[in-house]
């Protein structure tokens, strides 16, 4: 008879039974070592959308994360500043008229990084 332990429990099962509960019981206990891992790092920021008025570019951003140490902005794929926690919004002032820039906004904490936000295309000064 296979014994399986689950918490302070002990269940014996027989035969093919024991295998698929000690199979059960290893899956369920690699899941819960992969959410250990992963649960403590920000929840994604999503909705960024940029408006500009030529000389300034207004990022904004629904931020579903209660766990951030702040936010990371990325100008074309480069890290370029950061927001404090719980502030969604991030001014970029120092734009060229003209030019095109990539944003994309990512949560992070001592766990580490969320995944990125959104991705926004803005052409400063295109009407």
């Amino acid at each position: 008879m296979a014994a399986l332990m689950s918490g302070s429990a002990r269940l014996s099962l027989p035969g093919a039974a024991g295998r698929v509960g000690r199979w059960a019981a290893l899956h369920l206990q690699e899941r819960r070592r992969k959410r250990c891992r992963t649960s403590n790092v920000p929840v994604a920021p999503t909705g960024l959308t940029v408006f500009e008025d030529g000389a300034d570019a207004y990022l904004n951003w629904e931020d579903h994360s209660a766990n951030e140490s702040g936010f990371r902005v990325y100008r074309n794929g480069v890290l370029y500043g950061t927001s404090p926690a719980g502030q969604p919004n991030f001014d970029d002032a120092a734009i060229v008229t003209a030019t095109t820039y990539t944003y994309f906004v990512v949560a992070y904490n001592a766990q580490g990084d969320s995944a990125p936000s959104n991705k926004v295309t803005v052409t400063i000064g295109a009407s």
